[in-house]
């Protein structure tokens, strides 16, 4: 098990994010342990993030579904204020952000949920949308398919903050275009990066920005294949990447 599991025991159990969760939202609850689930590498970051906040606690989820990931931990740590942006395009999924966060203690605490697709630069785009409970993968459509959606760019989300623990970033292939187009932003502001990842190109192309910018890889697990981890072989369909920004984290 992960060592940042010792710090924040509840979390092994399963019932520590995402503590309700809807049976039509259509998943199950989140893989805790070693070697179930590749979430396992959400949990770390997340937790993590939490661990070294100072203070207050801020992050970003975006491509948010129904917003599973969006800082419930931080309140196990006291931090405040805590605030949560939540991205999501999908409109049944937009409106199970809502439940969800209700569900589950957000009433009193600062969240801004936006209905957008996020990408390089701001605007309107086709997006792919329906089978909210089977599905998760809805993305940015080709041109003149799917349903027109207010699209906004990470730089643009990041411009009024100073600083961010967490980005949660599964925006279905739009994941290098997104930092490359704010990667000043990213740099000077965000302390740790948590990516879905869904080409080999991307992958790569994330490695090698992120490596020039000075930001140190933590994880990197390949898409559509098994990877060997430190808890056992795991079957990934998106790959996962983690990074955290040396210049912002202290050691």
């Amino acid at each position: 098990m992960h060592p940042i599991f010792q710090k924040f025991p509840a979390a092994a159990s399963g019932a520590f994010l995402g503590e309700t969760i809807r049976p039509e939202f259509g998943v199950g609850p989140v893989g805790s342990m070693p070697g179930t689930d590749p979430e396992y590498w959400e949990w770390i970051d997340v937790l993590e993030s939490v661990d070294q906040a100072e203070g207050s606690y801020m992050m970003m989820e975006l491509g948010a579904g129904f917003g599973r990931w969006s800082a419930l931990a931080a309140r196990y740590r006291g931090l405040a204020p805590i605030r949560v942006i939540a991205v999501e395009a999908e409109p049944t999924h937009f409106e199970w952000l809502h439940l969800h966060l209700s569900d589950n203690g957000f009433a009193g605490l600062s969240y801004e949920l936006i209905q957008a697709a996020v990408s390089d630069s701001a605007g309107r785009v086709g997006f792919l949308t329906g089978r909210p409970a089977e599905w998760y993968g809805q993305c940015i459509a080709p041109e003149g398919q799917g349903v027109e959606v207010r699209k906004l760019s990470l730089r643009g989300l990041l411009e009024p903050l100073s600083r961010v623990d967490l980005i949660d970033l599964d925006v279905q292939g739009e994941e290098l275009r997104c930092i490359t187009s704010a990667i000043e932003q990213v740099d000077a502001k965000v302390k740790r990066l948590q990516i879905g990842t869904h080409s080999a190109e991307i992958e790569a192309g994330l490695r090698s920005l992120l490596t020039e910018h000075g930001w140190k890889c933590q994880v990197d697990f390949g898409l559509l294949q098994v990877n060997e981890t430190p808890y056992g072989p795991m079957q990934f369909t998106d790959g996962v990447q983690s990074w955290v920004n040396p210049r912002l984290v202290r050691p």
